[in-house]
Parts: C-alpha cells; sequence; structure tokens
C-alpha cells in the first residue's frame, strides 16, 4: 500500500485563500482611508465655524478658509445666533489603483455666536 502526501493540498489550499484574504486586507485599508477622511472633514467643520462665528461675514469667511480645496460648504445662521457649517466633500474609494466607488462625505458643526459684550 502506497501513502499519499498531503504537501500538495496545503499549496493548493493556500492559493485558493490567499487572494481573498489579501481582498479584504486591502479592502479594510480602502474603508480605513474613508474613515480618516472623515474625521478630517469633521475637524475642518469645526475650524469652519469656528471662523464663520468670529467674522462679521461667516459666509466669506468660510470660503477664504475653504479656497484650496474641494470642499464644498453652506453656512447658516439662525435668529438666536447659532451658526451651522455643512461641509460636503466627494471621495473616491480606491483598491489598489482601482476606483470602487466615489462617495460624498459630509460634515457639520454648530456653534453659537457670543453676545456682545456691554461697558458700562
Amino acid at each position: 500500500m502506497k501513502r499519499h502526501s498531503n504537501n500538495g493540498q496545503a499549496t493548493i489550499e493556500f492559493a485558493l485563500v490567499l487572494p481573498l484574504f489579501m481582498f479584504c486586507v486591502l479592502l479594510i485599508l480602502a474603508v480605513l482611508g474613508a474613515c480618516l477622511n472623515v474625521l478630517a472633514l469633521n475637524d475642518t467643520a469645526r475650524s469652519a465655524v469656528r471662523a464663520a462665528v468670529t467674522a462679521n461675514e461667516p459666509q466669506q469667511a468660510v470660503q477664504e478658509m475653504l479656497q484650496h480645496s474641494s470642499t464644498s460648504a453652506s453656512v447658516y445662521e439662525d435668529s438666536n445666533g447659532i451658526v451651522t457649517v455643512s461641509l460636503s466633500q466627494p471621495f473616491k474609494l480606491w483598491l489598489v489603483n482601482i476606483p470602487i466607488a466615489l462617495i460624498r462625505i459630509r460634515a457639520s458643526a454648530s456653534m453659537m455666536r457670543e453676545p456682545p459684550v456691554v461697558l458700562g
């Protein structure tokens, strides 16, 4: 009776599983990149609302802050003095030089204007 070796079976299983494993790892890295961009956009929204609250012209202050980026912004101020800045930015999800999807990430931040100081 002849004994069979399992060396070839392990190599074939490894060759079949490796591409799937690599695809999953690269997909996780692509999603991680999207999450990092969302965090950066949230930080930009907080900075933009700070600039808008301290400026006399909130829309102009936000536009000057974002002039060198592909981010679109809208500024809204209600009657109670609350300024809201909403940002939107396109993001291309890449997987090894292959664009998977074009998504739009959004962030917004709100802050209340301080009442003027009355000295008297």
